[in-house]
């Protein structure tokens, strides 16, 4: 539960800015600033009645933003601690007179933003200042090369505090685009999910039960199957029962991948291979495998059972990309990636096989706007 304190002012995170003026006393003159929004084209500041910066303001209508990174903090504070005297020429600061509002632009302050007051209300002793934005004003370094600002560079501080200590605090230059975690969110609450059951010219793909176990295990203990395609033989039908009730699902529900398919000839009932979606390396690419008993090797089969899950992949699951990595040594795999029409990406030399041995590891994919085209 939460509780209740007293204290005379609370600053929940406001960036540090330093206010630029004309002065009717010295010329120019800026002070330091933490209170304000800015909505759209609109800024609103808050400051002291009192203070000279309100009165001149109130005079000229006009005044710049000037917002700092860490490199100027002591300037900031002196700007904000000194008073009652001219404080540009005096603290050897850097600056230009802008054309537009005729008010100081510090060389140092990264983002500058030039701006027209529209109202002024005076309350409480302080000037709630209402002002149009002129211009936006950033260095170089800020902008990319279609001038759209990066957001990761900038890093102003921020005043934080209540009535018993104010601090300032510092940014990373971690960032996350608006929506993102919405996004991944959504991801994470929609399953990835295919038809139980769909056909091919010669093929039956459907999902695998735990029936299907000897059949599976039938192919799957084969060293000629199981080393290729990147696991030791399976030893038993006890271990094929568990991979397909426990490992199995559990594996898809952890990385949110499809259950995959058994392949079936028509006409018969028998698992003998599958094609599988066994990896996501992220939201929008996943990784297929597919192993077929040698009994049925040479007829097409896994080409023929791998396109039809691509296909449904690409349309039903909103991928980007699909990947595929085989052993350098699986003439067969290569083969079906290239009859696939996956691009051999990486050769990632001297990995280690299921049994142990060196060899080369092949990465291939293959983009939606690929398959597409095809």
């Amino acid at each position: 539960m939460k509780q209740s304190f007293k204290t005379s002012k609370l600053y929940y995170g406001f960036p540090i800015f330093i206010l630029g003026y004309q002065d009717q006393n010295f010329g120019h003159n800026i002070t330091t600033c933490s209170s304000s929004y800015s909505l759209g084209d609109w800024l609103v500041i808050g400051v002291g009645a009192e203070e000279n910066a309100a009165d001149q303001i109130k005079h000229y209508q006009q005044f710049t933003v000037n917002i700092p990174g860490e490199h100027f903090m002591l300037e900031m504070e002196q700007a904000g601690f000194i008073s009652h005297r001219e404080k540009l020429e005096h603290l050897g600061l850097d600056y230009e007179i802008s054309e537009r509002t005729q008010a100081p632009i510090l060389k140092a302050c990264l983002v500058v933003l030039d701006c027209q007051v529209d109202r002024i209300i005076e309350e409480d002793g302080i000037c709630h200042i209402f002002a149009k934005i002129l211009d936006r004003l950033a260095d170089p370094e800020l902008l990319d090369d279609k001038g759209h600002f990066k957001n990761d560079r900038f890093a102003p501080t921020y005043f934080m505090g209540d009535g018993n200590q104010r601090v300032y605090r510092y940014l990373d230059d971690r960032v996350d685009p608006m929506g993102s975690f919405i996004k991944k969110a959504r991801k994470k609450m929609t399953r990835a999910e295919l038809p139980e059951r769909i056909e091919t010219e010669r093929l039956v793909l459907r999902v695998r039960t735990v029936a299907d176990a000897e059949d599976i295990h039938a192919y799957a203990s084969l060293p000629e199957v199981a080393y290729p395609a990147g696991f030791p033989p399976v030893k038993t039908l006890e271990d094929e029962i568990y991979y397909l009730e426990h490992i199995l699902p559990e594996r898809n529900q952890k990385d949110n991948l499809p259950a995959g398919y058994g392949i079936v000839v028509k006409g018969t009932d028998t698992i003998i291979g599958s094609v599988d979606f066994n990896h996501r390396h992220e939201d929008d690419v996943l990784e297929i495998g597919y192993t077929l008993h040698p009994d049925y090797w040479g007829r097409g089969y896994v080409p023929e059972a791998a396109r039809a899950l691509i296909d449904l992949a690409f349309k039903d699951l909103d991928l980007h990309k699909i990947e595929l990595t085989c052993f350098g040594y699986n003439l067969q795999s290569q083969r079906v990636a290239e009859k696939l029409g996956f691009t051999l990406e990486a050769r990632i030399r001297d990995r280690k096989d299921a049994q142990g041995n060196r060899c080369d590891s092949l990465i291939y994919g293959l983009l939606k706007s690929e398959w597409e085209v095809d």
